[in-house]
């Protein structure tokens, strides 16, 4: 395999690791915001804008350079934190207490 953006192995790093600069932040606010304005919304939005990110990552990446990448890791972090919390707010709203054990397995192991 070619390394096409030839960075070294401290920048790969930072990249791997930026992801997780945005999620930690947005973990209890965000559990906040779903029982504020609704989990469905916050859902459907952080899916969405990460997405968007995601496929426009390597466009960062050829034009902008690892910084691009980083700050494009960190956006996407701070949308997948609210993916989480989201799913907890609707599981507890949607689900019958007797059920949510698995119910949440099951949304969690990727079913």
């Amino acid at each position: 395999m070619i390394n096409e953006y030839d960075w070294d192995e401290k920048t790969q790093s930072v990249i791997l690791s930026s992801f997780f600069w945005g999620y930690i932040v947005t973990q209890v606010p965000a559990g906040k915001l779903a029982q504020t304005y609704g989990a469905k919304i916050m859902l459907i939005f952080a899916m969405a804008i990460c997405s968007a990110l995601n496929i426009l990552t390597p466009f960062g990446a050829s034009y902008g350079g690892w910084k691009v990448v980083c700050a494009s890791r960190v956006l996407q972090g701070l949308c997948q934190g609210f993916i989480f919390p989201s799913t907890h707010t609707l599981l507890s709203k949607w689900a019958p207490v007797s059920e949510r054990g698995k119910l949440s397995t099951y949304c969690y192991s990727g079913g």
